[in-house]
């Protein structure tokens, strides 16, 4: 390698870098290959149950909102217009969480 002259010698390090550089290269490749596949089946099979379990939480949430209005009014006696249109939420709620 001594017996080498400077350009012989920065041509072969140039060589070397532009090598790595390639080696890198497939490498970044080869895992943007293998994070497309992983987020595809994310999106495909994972996330649909996602959304159904959030159509689930909010109908919960909607149920619960219900109850606690209902509570509210128990003692109002002119309460039954608020008791109707609450057994109606009520009701779509529950079938909001059975549709998720």
């Amino acid at each position: 390698m001594r017996n080498l002259s400077i350009r012989t010698r920065l041509g072969i390090l140039v060589m070397v870098a532009v090598l790595a550089v390639v080696v890198d290269a497939v490498g970044g490749w080869v895992g943007l290959r293998a994070i497309g596949s992983t987020l595809s089946d994310v999106t495909q099979q994972q996330m649909p149950g996602l959304v159904g379990l959030q159509q689930v939480r909010a109908g919960q949430a909607r149920v619960i909102e219900a109850t606690l209005e209902v509570a509210l009014k128990e003692q109002d006696m002119y309460a039954q217009a608020f008791f109707k249109n609450f057994m109606a939420s009520k009701d779509r709620a529950w079938k909001e969480i059975d549709a998720g």
